[in-house]
């Protein structure tokens, strides 16, 4: 399970990270392209159905998961199986291949999104640096938990981290 917290990041976040004894991990690009149909029934939802660099992903979010609090939690489908069958069940299509899916389902592209992204990693956290092409900017705690039993541990990793970036 995916447990993460977007923040507001500056020009003093990066030498925040540095400061703190966060490690450089990555750099790199890549393009979003996300789909939905004309009702925007999964966005709605809160599912997000993406295609990076050719491949889908599709995120869903954790059953029973309380949607009003400060991080999200989701579920992240990368296998084209796993991905068709969870939008035959969404959307009442049904297919064999998750292309044909797409098609019957008239799902299209609504957004096209360059990110450049930067990676650090700092007490069990991966901390991501979003900048978009468009110019948007976001900061992203992430903490992988085994299993939603390990959801309020995750919390308290982020939460911790929240505090030390202000």
């Amino acid at each position: 399970v995916e447990v993460e917290r977007k923040f507001t990041i500056n020009s003093e976040t990066e030498p925040l990270l540095v400061k703190l004894g966060a490690k450089a991990k990555s750099t790199k690009t890549f393009t979003d392209i996300y789909f939905d149909d004309d009702d925007y029934s999964l966005t709605l939802s809160d599912c997000w159905l993406r295609k990076r660099n050719n491949d889908y992903q599709m995120k869903i979010p954790v059953p029973n998961s309380p949607i009003f609090d400060h991080s999200t939690k989701y579920q992240e489908l990368t296998n084209n199986t796993d991905i068709l069958q969870f939008l035959k069940k969404k959307l009442g299509v049904s297919s064999n291949q998750l292309s044909g899916l797409i098609q019957t389902a008239k799902v299209i592209e609504f957004a096209k999104i360059t990110t450049t992204r930067k990676t650090y990693s700092l007490n069990g956290c991966e901390i991501d640096l979003d900048m978009t092409d468009h110019g948007f900017q976001v900061g992203e705690i992430e903490v992988m938990a085994e299993s939603p039993s390990q959801i309020s541990e995750a919390l308290r990793t982020i939460e911790n981290m929240s505090v030390k970036l202000g």
